[in-house]
């Protein structure tokens, strides 16, 4: 696979997506890394934090990476969803619909803005039953499968996959991952590790 590829992930805060950057820097890739936050900032070691809810945040982010990158992304993760655990109620829903389905949607737009040729991965962890049972957790994050096959319907071109991840540590989970989606051509749209 070819090396030196830029990335932006929509990093969780349970560690798998700072063990994806490294996976990927270890084989030459560049990552900026985007975390929720309260309103669109650079952090140290140029991350950046967006406001969730504000679609003008994500196009600010997809900007300010492309010229950290030095280029427009040429892939980007999603593993927002990874954040939304717990025992489904209507808070826990919303917030995992926000930060899951409706962040993918503002995202994809922002891409589309950007007009360049970016691939998009969302990422989950047992939201579906591919032999096994799925978790409260993964009910949670089952939304965003469903704006996955609509954007893998609507532009096959710039889509990658829909990435569910087993209940593993975050160090092999990002190892699988990083094998996955650093492939040179999308062999499945969706994909569930078990």
């Amino acid at each position: 696979s070819a090396g030196g590829l830029g990335w932006i992930i929509f990093a969780d805060e349970g560690g798998t997506a700072n063990a994806l950057a490294e996976a990927l820097a270890a084989r030459g890739d560049r990552s900026v890394l985007v975390r929720k936050g309260t309103a669109f900032r650079v952090t140290a070691g140029n991350a950046i934090e967006i406001a969730a809810q504000s679609p003008t945040d994500y196009v600010r982010a997809v900007a300010h990476a492309s010229q950290h990158l030095g280029q427009p992304a040429d892939r980007v993760a999603h593993l927002w969803s990874l954040d939304a655990t717990g025992k489904p109620s209507v808070m826990s829903l919303k917030s995992a619909v926000a930060d899951g389905a409706l962040s993918a949607v503002y995202l994809r737009q922002a891409l589309l803005a950007q007009s360049a040729e970016t691939r998009l991965w969302l990422v989950t962890s047992r939201a579906t039953a591919a032999g096994a049972v799925v978790t409260d957790s993964g009910l949670l994050q089952s939304a965003i499968w469903g704006v996955g096959q609509t954007l893998a319907v609507e532009d096959p071109a710039r889509w990658g996959a829909m990435i569910d991840l087993d209940d593993e540590d975050a160090g092999t989970s990002a190892r699988r991952l990083a094998a996955e989606i650093t492939r040179d051509e999308v062999r499945d749209t969706q994909v569930s590790f078990r």
